[in-house]
């Protein structure tokens, strides 16, 4: 039926109803934020998580290099450092790291870290004044008058002023007679020597004895290691040694028989 002119015709009947549309959008916008807010809360937990396992992993790391360079101290703490014959293990100390972490927490360990590190400092100042005292022995005058002695005594040893090229580390070098070796001296034949090294069977009676600075200065002085007083845990000899652990085990008892040494029968070197 076509209109006839003149009919009154509301414009708005004309347009199309896209409500549906809009309010769909609206309810999908709505749901995502919903879905958003409840799994916010489980996603950083996650995150949160990752995080405070890393910051374990590293706790854990540092507290394990950290026992393992100084066991003494770390047993002083409750590590577990020893196996059942008393002598250093490391294969625990991790898991007593990963204990040791997890009983102070995050915060604890942060807290504790400063102090582990100040003891270092503290043995590190202790050893550095044994050295101290190790080097005034070396370099004991009355000490190095027993070594000339025993160097005199001795018919193919012989002391001489040590040189740029020939030099133990003291002002004197110990020599030792090469046999049927000669050297021309203007036309004087003379013995030839070879200069004897610290580590030489030759110098055991001399190596780091009292007076021996003049000939090998501060070669075998220690150096400063970290250690804590108390117990010095035994190291096995396959086990690296880097610090002043005595490597006897603690059950080797001493022969309280004395000996003489055929090396110094007259008891020149003894202590």
């Amino acid at each position: 039926m076509a209109f006839q002119t003149g009919t009154a015709v509301d414009p708005r009947l004309m347009q199309a109803d896209y409500s549906g549309f809009s309010k769909a959008a609206e309810i999908q916008a709505q749901g995502m934020q919903s879905f958003a807010e409840s799994i916010g809360g489980g996603i950083a937990k996650f995150a949160k998580k990752k995080a405070d396992k890393k910051d374990m992993e590293k706790g854990v790391a540092f507290a394990t290099e950290w026992a393992t360079k100084n066991p003494e101290m770390a047993e002083a703490f409750g590590f577990d450092v020893t196996d059942d014959e008393g002598f250093f293990d490391p294969t625990n100390i991790e898991k007593s790291a990963k204990e040791f972490y997890s009983t102070l927490g995050k915060d604890g360990f942060k807290s504790v870290i400063p102090k582990l590190l100040e003891l270092n400092v503290e043995a590190e100042s202790s050893m550095v004044e044994q050295q101290k005292l190790q080097l005034e022995e070396l370099k004991d005058l009355d000490g190095f008058r027993k070594i000339t002695s025993y160097v005199d005594g001795i018919k193919n040893l012989r002391l001489s002023p040590s040189t740029t090229e020939n030099t133990t580390g003291g002002s004197f070098v110990l020599e030792r007679k090469v046999p049927g070796k000669f050297n021309f001296v203007d036309g004087v034949k003379m013995p030839s020597y070879e200069t004897v090294q610290y580590d030489d069977p030759d110098a055991a009676m001399i190596a780091g004895r009292p007076g021996s600075y003049s000939i090998f200065g501060s070669t075998g002085v220690q150096t400063p290691i970290a250690s804590f007083p108390g117990r010095t845990i035994p190291r096995r000899p396959e086990v690296p040694v880097g610090d002043q652990s005595n490597p006897v085990p603690p059950t080797q008892s001493v022969d309280p028989v004395e000996t003489v040494d055929p090396n110094d029968p007259l008891g020149l070197f003894k202590q």
